[in-house]
């Protein structure tokens, strides 16, 4: 998704300054859009806040955009509830073999 982004962008010879500038957002948040680092993003919501206002700007349909968020944001959540739950499995096991010794 970030690449799309990023690549039409370019083909439009923009740059993140000007975008971002043009959306009122840092140019910090359009470039973690493009280059998907999570870290710098805010929740969900406002990201794809910011994915229909940058595909507007861009002039790129945001229903695929949106629809490869979500996606996205799903695998990610399934990945760290697993992980969650693997470690409180753990956690238990290991509660219950050190109290039955």
């Amino acid at each position: 998704m970030g690449r799309t982004i990023k690549e039409a962008r370019l083909e439009k010879n923009i740059c993140p300054k000007s975008l971002a500038e043009s959306l009122k957002i840092g140019e910090e948040q359009l470039l973690a859009l493009e280059e998907g680092n999570e870290k710098e993003l805010p929740e969900f919501v406002f990201i794809k806040a910011l994915v229909r206002r940058v595909s507007e700007k861009l002039e790129l349909d945001s229903s695929p955009l949106i629809s490869l968020l979500k996606q996205t944001t799903i695998d990610a959540t399934t990945k760290k509830e697993q992980k969650q739950g693997f470690l409180l499995f753990d956690l238990i096991i290991n509660k219950f073999f050190s109290n039955s010794l």
